[in-house]
């Protein structure tokens, strides 16, 4: 594994501890999250994670629910 996506695995991980001390994760927070992942899958060269995170953003996009606790959060995360 390359540095970079070290590097990238390790913020997701960041990521999750914070919402682990907020509790709840906004709708708005998840989608800049993956809208952000999605970018830099791209510029990492990893275009399997990229596509991952556009088909759950669009999902997500979809859905009405505007709060999610942290382990529905991790969950789109762990897809990823």
């Amino acid at each position: 594994m390359n540095e970079y996506v070290v590097q990238f695995i390790n913020r997701i991980r960041e990521q999750i501890k914070r919402w682990k001390a907020e509790k709840i994760v906004a709708r708005e927070e998840l989608l800049r999250f993956l809208r952000s992942a999605a970018r830099t899958a791209t510029i990492i060269g990893r275009d399997d994670i990229e596509a991952k995170a556009h088909q759950l953003f669009n999902e997500l996009e979809g859905q009405l629910q505007q709060k999610w606790t942290v382990d529905e959060a991790a969950s789109y995360k762990k897809s990823i």
